[in-house]
């Protein structure tokens, strides 16, 4: 019915989806500026009508936070990641802008419905996942999720508890597909 993309960036996994699926309704969620940005002039050039784009990002608490973007060649990259206590990095190397957080499970009231949610959130999975728990819990979800190094277990052991299985791991990424869909045979 939905395809949630988190993370979105500049919008590829939406703009693929509505081109292969017409009837689905996506929503898709970016608190970096410049991203959103990118993603609302490609959105208005185009005449997609079931893709809502929002600029904020999804967490487990409402806040106002710093996120970082790498300067690559005199560039600020697209994506982003929330900025926390547990990551050094050269300030030099990075630009930081404020992005907003909200809350999922408050933005949504899906129940029974057939949901496909993509997480790139560059390390805040966890904190996206606690606010997404009624969301994940009470629809039938396929779930497309990059992992950022060292989450892995705290990541995979919340998605178990709650009847979540990993059917698909990357060979050249930190991508995997869980679901609880419990039909889906490997």
């Amino acid at each position: 019915s939905y395809f949630l993309d988190i993370g979105a960036n500049s919008g590829y996994y939406s703009f693929y989806f509505t081109d292969k699926f017409k009837n689905l309704k996506i929503r898709a969620f970016e608190p970096n500026i410049d991203a959103f940005n990118k993603f609302k002039k490609t959105l208005s050039k185009n005449l997609f009508k079931n893709v809502e784009v929002f600029n904020f990002g999804l967490s487990n608490s409402e806040r106002k936070v710093g996120i970082r973007s790498m300067i690559k060649n005199g560039f600020v990259q697209s994506n982003s990641a929330v900025l926390d206590n547990t990551h050094k990095f050269n300030e030099e190397d990075f630009e930081i802008k404020d992005a907003i957080l909200k809350i999922g499970d408050k933005i949504f009231n899906f129940n029974q419905e057939k949901l496909c949610v993509k997480i790139d959130v560059e390390g805040h999975e966890i904190y996206t996942l606690r606010g997404l728990f009624n969301t994940l819990d009470q629809n039938k979800c396929l779930l497309l999720i990059e992992i950022s190094d060292g989450n892995f277990e705290n990541v995979n052991g919340f998605l178990s508890s709650i009847g979540y299985q990993n059917i698909f791991k990357s060979q050249y990424r930190s991508d995997y597909i869980y679901t609880n869909i419990q039909s889906y045979k490997r």
